[in-house]
């Protein structure tokens, strides 16, 4: 009766690993196809790419931190010495590794910018400069 019993353990777990390795071939299959899938969507032009994208859900969190951002610009502007307009301050930030993920960053830049009038200057539209800081005896004669 051990033997009976061994082989019919056997057969059971024989079956039990074909019925695995039917799954295994159909999950095979699927991710083969979906692979197929996905390498069409990528190989195909940008208006498809950007349409897929903007289809997507967006989770709505806050994506730029004006504190770390005016820090950012702050070092942005005291390397180049001069007012810069938003859109090199962009491009610059990026090249720094520093990218703004909003959806308009010229515009939350400017934005963030004009706020801050201890740290920046607007000296044009939308470009800005290094507040000029008075020196603190020029304060006290003033008043």
């Amino acid at each position: 009766m051990g033997e009976k019993l061994k082989v019919t353990d056997l057969r059971e777990t024989l079956e039990s690993a074909e019925a695995e390795l039917v799954t295994l071939q159909k999950r095979v299959e699927m991710l083969k196809e979906w692979i197929s899938v996905t390498k069409r969507l990528c190989a195909k032009n940008s208006k498809v790419t950007a349409a897929l994208e903007a289809s997507l859900p967006v989770a709505k969190t806050r994506r730029t931190r004006t504190s770390d951002l005016a820090d950012q610009v702050l070092e942005v502007l005291t390397e180049k010495g001069a007012p810069m307009h938003v859109k090199e301050i962009v491009t610059a930030l990026a090249v720094k590794g520093h990218p703004m993920t909003a959806q308009n960053p010229e515009a939350t830049l400017a934005v963030a910018l004009s706020r801050r009038t201890d740290k920046f200057q607007r000296a044009a539209p939308n470009t800005f400069g290094l507040a000029l800081a008075l020196p603190v005896e020029a304060v006290t004669m003033a008043s």
